[in-house]
């Protein structure tokens, strides 16, 4: 019965949680509540790790927390599915590493300039590629590729 009223609780931290991680990408003085609730969440998880291993019998707690772990992963990962959108640019785009053989031959068609060997970029679904955070930007007002005008979102 203990152990019900701690998974509503860590129901109840899991959407205050998905709530934070939204407000992050507009707010990121909110890092730290997010930090602060996982906390909490770990707190929870350890109490009914702990009271599962003295009900059950068992001395072995590490094996018991992590079992009670993936149950209450499990759980919270059904309601971040349902409680938080995700935004139609992560799915739209792809991230990709610059290769040593396209020096200088990629410019970023949003800022102009060139994108630099090793660092990660965003590639397209017409396989144009950009500075991750200059697509993104672009993407906020259009639905479109800077380049060839391809619908990218819908």
């Amino acid at each position: 019965m203990e152990n019900y009223i701690m998974l509503e609780e860590i129901e109840e931290i899991t959407r205050t949680r998905a709530k934070l991680i939204e407000n992050c990408t507009k707010n990121p003085r909110e890092v730290n509540k997010l930090m602060s609730i996982g906390v909490k969440r770990d707190i929870k998880v350890m109490e009914m790790a702990r009271k599962r291993a003295k009900i059950e019998k068992r001395v072995d707690f590490k094996k018991v927390l992590e079992e009670t772990d993936l149950e209450v992963f499990s759980r919270e990962a059904s309601i971040y599915l349902k409680e938080m959108k995700v935004d139609p640019r992560v799915e739209a785009v792809e991230t990709v590493v610059v290769k040593e053989e396209e020096l200088g031959l990629i410019v970023c068609g949003v800022c102009q300039e060139e994108v630099d060997v090793g660092e990660m970029c965003s590639k397209t679904e017409c396989n144009h590629k950009f500075h991750g955070f200059c697509l993104w930007k672009w993407l906020e007002e259009r639905k479109t590729c800077p380049l060839c005008r391809f619908r990218i979102l819908n």
